[in-house]
């Protein structure tokens, strides 16, 4: 794993929003720390042979520091120092290979001072580069293309794309440049190709994606409902217009749409009770199993009477079907206005939410003070799984928020190799204290904590807390792993509070292990106390755990009023997001680009280097 050095020396001051808050203990005043920083990658630079210039990015909140080549090649290395950046330029090499050394000074602080390797081949050496942002190309589920630019000295270079995918992806070359081309996308699914640049032994592989088709919606919505076959059913729309349609004698009906989209509140037979419907036309189909007491009963996957089925609102709020091992969606549901009530005990089995949508999600927990255990809107406690679910709107509200009753739009406590992925959430939150938007509380054991996970999710929900502890994606961790996460949510709370996550890391004599990879924050972050406790991602105290961060973290600049910085364990795996630092494609970081969602390859886009608006996209996304 490559780290970027980052050394930290005692000095009392105040930094510009880092990652992680730490302080020497939780009553310590606010302090911060000189450092002097570039990205790993940047530590080793090869310049062309027919001269080049290199720009690099230096974090540092350092003013006097200052940067200089080795005199014996300062002859034809040449280095200044612009604002924040260095540039690095040499001419044409006509000799042999050479080497240069780089030294970045930290004023008179000498142990953050930074070396920088600089290589120039000879003229006339083979060489063959392509763009790092042109190494990962997206593409809509329409047709498209994109040009990028190949810079080799090799006539006969070559491209070629896998084939397993050369049907729908193709590409081109020209002079000094590859055209990449994709056909419409006509399936439901993502798909992704490899584009192969070889010149002589020099090879450097492209990675193409292209989104599923848009589901074209049915153009009518078919009901299916076993229990009423043969009846008349009046369907009730949301703004309380009405319609009738009579089943067959297999309880089947077509229910035309009208000039406008309109969404499904209910159905009803004479004299029978008001079913909960919350699916928007054209719906598709609207399959139900009703008794005699006109009550929906559990439907099944077929050939597995241990998967059920949830396609209404009805069946969403049974949600309790002891019998069932998995609870798999069927599509996007609307609450309205409903009542809904969440799974108030420890939760162990699976819910695949096949990336459809809960909208409406409104619960208040009322006062928590005399309560114990967590308080998920989904679940409370989970130890088993919920993937592909997304919270598309709703409020959560509460008070008597503390330790061990943590609140989230999802999951509560998540314990025990107790597993969230591919999920998201847009429901605000607000309350007093402990809470987090995918999860409350991170909280497995030492045993655990490669097993308790949060994968590939995202928050875009505000957090308005009074008192403390906020992450967007999560609120507290003790135990546990969070890979691939992000947050555009504004988290406010009184202390230990960040974009992604809280507090990382509780008491200072538990040992907490902790692990974080590949993830950002985007949005604001306000602390009102202590602002050393709150950070652009979140905060740790190297004194309550251990903190490791196995792929770089990313924050925009300004994030947050917090001054919380980064030191110990963290070694300098949080960036500013600018135009050198980005995330590249890197599966062993976990920033690799594909659709699968496992291995690595977690981001459908990296976005674009520079942008602030377009920012890295997750794999279902």
């Amino acid at each position: 794993m490559k780290k970027q050095a980052v050394f930290f020396k005692s000095l009392i001051g105040v930094l510009p929003f880092l990652f992680f808050g730490t302080a020497c203990s939780e009553s310590d005043p606010e302090q911060s720390d000189p450092f002097l920083t570039i990205q790993e990658a940047d530590k080793t630079i090869a310049l062309l042979a027919e001269g080049d210039i290199k720009t690099i990015e230096v974090q540092t909140n350092i003013s006097d520091w200052s940067v200089g080549v080795d005199a014996e090649n300062s002859s034809w290395c040449t280095v200044s120092k612009e604002k924040k950046t260095i540039v690095i330029s040499a001419p044409k090499n006509e000799g042999a290979e050479r080497t240069a050394k780089i030294t970045v000074k930290a004023g008179s602080i000498q142990n953050l001072n930074l070396e920088i390797t600089v290589t120039q081949a000879v003229s006339g050496a083979l060489f063959l580069t392509i763009q790092e942002a042109d190494k990962m190309i997206a593409f809509a589920s329409e047709a498209g293309s994109k040009t990028i630019e190949v810079k080799t000295n090799i006539s006969d270079w070559s491209v070629s794309v896998d084939a397993a995918n050369n049907s729908w992806c193709t590409a081109d070359k020209g002079n000094g440049t590859i055209v990449i081309s994709v056909l419409k996308n006509e399936v439901t699914t993502a798909r992704a190709a490899k584009v192969s640049v070889k010149a002589g032994d020099l090879n450097i592989d492209i990675i193409v994606t292209q989104a599923a088709a848009i589901s074209v919606q049915p153009t009518r919505t078919n009901f299916s409902i076993t229990g009423y076959e043969g009846q008349a059913i009046t369907i009730n729309f949301v703004g309380n217009a009405t319609q009738s349609l009579t089943l067959d004698e297999a309880g089947k009906g077509v229910l035309e749409p009208a000039n406008s989209v309109r969404t499904i509140k209910s159905i009803q037979v004479s004299e029978g009770n008001e079913i909960w419907i919350g699916r928007q036309e054209p719906a598709g189909d609207i399959n139900l199993v009703v008794n005699g007491s006109h009550e929906v009963q559990w439907r099944t996957k077929a050939g597995d009477v241990t998967t059920a089925l949830i396609g209404t609102t009805a069946e969403l709020l049974k949600f309790n079907n002891e019998d069932a091992e998995v609870y798999e969606l069927e599509s996007d549901i609307d609450l309205n206005e409903q009542p809904w009530i969440p799974f108030a005990s420890t939760f162990s089995k699976t819910i695949d939410g096949k990336h459809h949508k809960i909208y409406n999600l409104n619960v208040d927990f009322g006062d928590l003070t005399n309560l114990t255990g967590g308080k998920g809107a989904i679940v409370s406690n989970l130890n088993g799984v919920i993937k592909n679910l997304h919270i598309a709107s709703g409020e959560i509200t509460y008070s008597g928020g503390a330790n061990g009753k943590s609140v989230s739009a999802l999951v509560g406590i998540l314990s025990s190799s107790g597993k969230i992925i591919g999920c998201s959430n847009a429901a605000n939150i607000t309350g007093n204290a402990f809470a987090g938007g995918i999860c409350g509380q991170l909280n497995g054991t030492v045993d655990t904590v490669d097993e308790t996970q949060i994968i590939g999710c995202a928050n875009y929900g505000n957090i308005t807390l009074t008192g403390e502890r906020a992450g967007g994606v999560v609120g507290t961790i003790t135990w546990g792993t969070m890979t691939a996460c992000y947050n555009t949510g504004n988290i406010t709370m009184s202390e230990y509070g960040g974009g992604v996550a809280g507090r990382v890391g509780t008491h200072l004599t538990n040992g907490h292990i902790i692990k974080i990879s590949a993830c950002y924050n985007v949005g604001t972050v306000t602390g009102s106390i202590n602002l050393n406790r709150t950070g652009a991602v979140g905060y740790h105290n190297p004194e309550m755990g251990t903190l490791t961060v196995e792929g770089y973290c990313y924050y925009t600049e300004g994030c947050t009023n917090g001054t919380g910085t980064e030191t110990g364990s963290m070694g300098g795996n949080a960036l500013v997001f600018s135009n050198t630092n980005w995330p590249t494609n890197d599966v062993n970081k976990d920033w690799g680009f594909g659709i699968s969602g496992t291995n690595g390859a977690y981001w459908s886009s990296l976005g674009t280097p520079g942008s602030t608006t377009d920012y890295p996209k997750l794999y279902w996304e």
